[in-house]
């Protein structure tokens, strides 16, 4: 893979990009010497959210061709609906990369302020998405952090500003920042600076290459912003003075219909040496398998009325509690599964919601419905030995 390097943009909708015109997207971003190029290809569960049909596989063939790099970028919600989405958000992330030959994949993990439209979900669920993705893509593969300006109240580094999102359990296994260096009612100087330096104090191994303004919308307390042509040359001439190996901007959208804002990032010169390789993500191999995994796992096989694939979850130790018994091995663990799925024939279970509570143990509720009766208040607890359940106490009421 080639390093992220010079300048790029961002596009949202493709549609509002040159008519959606692969040709001409393709053009324009070779004619205003665009590098890179970051595409949203994917929201939540959801493959290329609302993207004209045909429209993806076009534009990153025309891209290529032209020499330019494509990456993809996904908004991710981990917890949705109550259910922990994070493994399957990490398979569709894996899918569009090697559907479309992706030539990097940026990570929008955010709290947007409204609580349907956010990353929800606790350090340990983003672990399940990063071991999930980087399983399917390797560590070698580019992988960049695309998230707030700041993670820390400005000019400190131990007071959060957005203590919901697990910057942490991201970061540590991608190879790129690229955080939203969006100065809205501030300078690209005093945003751009403190952003550097909050992230790489804290991840000092990773490449830095910032998001930049080049939108404008009206604000919640009514006044209209919009990112400037000149404070967009300014954002592009700190970036290189901190050595940042490459920028991108939101976004094509806004910017393409606006003469003077694309320009000022079509005609910036930006030097077109090389840029910093990313580096494989440090330290250890994390977990491969966290009890979120099996318990979506479980649910399936559940689902499936397959004892079998039910009983292989477990440990050839494990022990199975409910309120009826406490059985414990294989043999034990398939005929308590067994008469539990007779007394509830042909029945739907549901995830309600699950939890990491930490790397081997974990929280989850569950209802099911049957011909013969329902179940609505299930909640167990189960703990992983070398990625296997050696523990699961299992509570619920039937109601027939």
């Amino acid at each position: 893979m080639q390093p992220l390097h010079g300048k790029g943009m961002s596009i949202w909708k493709i549609a509002a990009c040159e008519g959606g015109d692969a040709a001409a997207i393709a053009k324009r971003a070779k004619d205003s010497g665009i590098r890179h190029v970051h595409i949203k290809v994917a929201d939540g569960t959801n493959p290329s959210n609302g993207q004209p049909t045909g429209a993806l596989p076009k534009i990153v063939t025309a891209l290529k061709q032209a020499g330019i790099q494509v990456w993809g970028w996904h908004f991710l919600y981990g917890i949705r609906s109550g259910q922990n989405q994070a493994k399957a958000e990490a398979d569709r992330a894996i899918a569009q990369i090697k559907a479309l030959g992706l030539d990097g994949y940026a990570l929008d993990f955010e709290n947007t302020g409204n609580p349907q439209f956010t990353w929800n979900g606790a350090p340990a669920v983003a672990t399940t998405f990063m071991n999930t993705l980087r399983a399917g893509v390797g560590l070698e593969y580019p992988v960049a952090a695309k998230s707030h300006a700041l993670i820390t109240k400005f000019g400190t580094d131990n007071i959060p500003l957005q203590p919901q999102v697990p910057f942490d359990a991201f970061v540590q296994q991608c190879n790129y920042l690229i955080p939203q260096v969006y100065w809205v009612f501030d300078t690209p100087e005093r945003r751009l600076r403190e952003s550097h330096r909050q992230y790489t104090a804290r991840w000092p191994d990773k490449v830095f290459a910032p998001y930049g303004a080049a939108y404008g919308e009206k604000q919640g307390n009514g006044k209209f912003w919009e990112a400037t042509p000149a404070e967009i040359r300014k954002f592009m001439d700190l970036a290189r003075e901190l050595d940042s190996a490459a920028v991108a901007f939101y976004s094509w959208d806004y910017a393409g219909p606006k003469p003077a804002l694309w320009e000022a990032i079509a005609n910036y010169d930006w030097p077109a040496e090389g840029g910093l390789p990313p580096q494989p993500p440090p330290g250890d191999a994390p977990p491969e398998v966290l009890p979120s995994d099996r318990i979506i796992e479980l649910f399936d096989a559940l689902n499936a009325h397959n004892v079998d694939a039910i009983v292989a979850l477990y440990s050839e130790q494990g022990a199975f509690v409910t309120a009826r018994q406490t059985v414990q091995g294989h043999a034990a663990i398939r005929a308590a599964y067994t008469h539990f799925l007779n007394t509830l024939p042909d029945a739907r279970f549901t995830l309600v919601s699950a939890e990491d509570v930490g790397l081997t143990s974990g929280h989850f509720k569950w209802s099911a419905t049957s011909a013969v009766g329902a179940i609505g208040d299930g909640e167990d607890t189960l703990g992983l030995f070398e990625g296997r359940i050696i523990n699961h106490s299992m509570t619920y009421t039937l109601k027939g």
